[in-house]
């Protein structure tokens, strides 16, 4: 059994219709005051059942309707076949609303729910309406004539509904013929109600119901993850900010300084780098409240709107969740995505550490085979191989161990060597310090955080 659908079209065409004929008047001379007395002329649609015309004329056959009045009807619904266009034709359009603040009940600048609409070709008629102008005298019906017909030149607009989606809400009335009085020539002895009659035709579609589909998890088919010049990450961040429902943005203006899951925000003259080897950021100037600047196109979800970071030196593109951090409104939250971090091509070491104040039962644990470190100043000198060096680093025997600053140094249960030397090697390397779970690159000269760090204005981007 065929699910029931009934959209009241043709009802919503003849109410317009109606309701413009609704605002008619004829003058009925003047009151005491020589003003003008004007009495509105009722419009109703004709078809009435016989319980209502009884009640219309008192239960009486003697009774005389009321004049003036108009009163219209259907004559005819006919299949307009030259305007029909390709029956079988569909068309898609895809939605988006704007978000509304749960508190005041007005629109925000967020993006609220998407929808896919499909709408069906309509189906062509043409409705002919009849009108009849009730009138006890003459001047009454010149009144209204001149009224009505002054309007059709050549036809008037109407509109079914205000849903800009309803292809099929807008309509014209034209008037087509006209017959000026039912009485006949001559009259009698009777006085019958003068009866003229005008004829409008209405073009109308009739539509069946569009397909509604809210846009859910799965917003997209993507039948290539890859951009034209074959950019991956690039190519899949385009294609979020083109679902619909999230917008992507890019502030200009402002930096922002990433220290591991905490982002600050400054204006374009800071912060700044130091020039350490592990290239700590300080800033220069003051930080800048996050929720002004974020207000000014939507609102932050807390762990589902997202950072984006580009290195432009590397191509690479560091993106994570972040949230409003409710301590500290100059920082925001930040959880970095671990598939789009650098991968290490150096094994990982167990901390960085200075070897002219620490080692091994000195600030570090005893030493053991596997312990790898990264040093920060030279160990060791071929002046001093005789066993002058620091005897914690000493070889098993006796010798000085010999490393430059930037190595990483390993102990492989007799003796130190060093693991990685950065100067012999070209090409970027990542090492992870486990003992601070933060990532480094060798960058030319010197090692520095790998993705932790200033990010100047269009290196940073929001989707919210």
């Amino acid at each position: 059994m065929g699910q029931f659908f009934y959209d009241r079209q043709i009802r919503r065409f003849v109410n317009q219709f109606v309701r413009f004929f609704s605002e008619m008047y004829v003058e009925y001379g003047n009151d005491v005051h020589g003003n003008q007395v004007l009495y509105r002329v009722p419009c109703r649609y004709a078809d009435t059942n016989r319980q209502v015309a009884a009640i219309l004329k008192q239960n009486s056959d003697n009774s005389l309707n009321n004049v003036p009045m108009m009163v219209v009807y259907i004559t005819q619904v006919n299949y307009d076949r030259n305007r029909m266009q390709q029956p079988k034709h569909v068309e898609s359009l895809t939605v988006r609303t704007r978000a509304t603040d749960p508190m005041t009940g007005n629109l925000t600048t967020a993006q609220g729910q998407a929808f896919s609409i499909d709408r069906l070709m309509p189906v062509p008629y043409t409705i002919t309406m009849t009108m009849e102008l009730w009138t006890s005298n003459f001047d009454q019906k010149l009144q209204l004539w001149e009224q009505i017909c002054s309007q059709f030149n050549p036809d008037m607009e109407i509109q079914s509904t205000d849903n800009y989606l309803d292809w099929t809400s807008l309509s014209y009335i034209l008037l087509t013929n006209t017959t000026w009085t039912s009485r006949t020539i001559p009259v009698g002895s009777d006085d019958p109600i003068d009866v003229a009659t005008l004829t409008f035709d209405m073009p109308i579609w009739l539509t069946t119901p569009a397909k509604l589909r809210r846009l859910g998890v799965i917003t997209n088919v993507v039948a290539s993850v890859y951009d034209a010049q074959g950019d991956l990450e690039q190519a899949l961040i385009d294609q979020i900010a083109l679902l619909g429902n999230r917008q992507y943005f890019t502030p200009t203006g402002y930096q922002v300084v990433v220290d591991g899951s905490n982002i600050t925000l400054f204006n374009r003259s800071g912060p700044e780098l130091n020039n350490t080897n592990i290239a700590i950021p300080t800033t220069v100037g003051d930080p800048i409240k996050w929720a002004p600047v974020i207000a000014s196109f939507g609102e932050i979800k807390n762990n589902y709107s997202m950072m984006y970071l580009t290195d432009f030196a590397t191509d690479r593109l560091i993106s994570g969740t972040i949230a409003t951090d409710p301590t500290d409104e100059y920082n925001l939250l930040f959880t970095v995505d671990p598939a789009t971090l650098p991968v290490n091509n150096v094994s990982s070491v167990n901390a960085i550490i200075d070897p002219q104040v620490n080692a091994p039962g000195v600030g570090l644990p005893t030493v053991a085979a596997g312990q790898r470190y990264l040093i920060l100043s030279d160990l060791g000198s071929s002046d001093n191989a005789s066993g002058n060096g620091p005897k914690a680093w000493r070889n098993s025997d006796g010798s000085d161990f010999i490393a430059k600053a930037n190595d990483i140094i390993q102990y492989d249960g007799n003796n130190w060597h060093v693991s990685f030397h950065p100067l012999s090697n070209s090409g970027q390397k990542y090492v992870t310090n486990t003992y601070s779970g933060i990532q480094y690159v060798w960058n030319v000269d010197q090692w520095q955080k790998s993705w932790q760090g200033l990010y100047q204005e269009g290196a940073w981007s929001i989707v919210i």
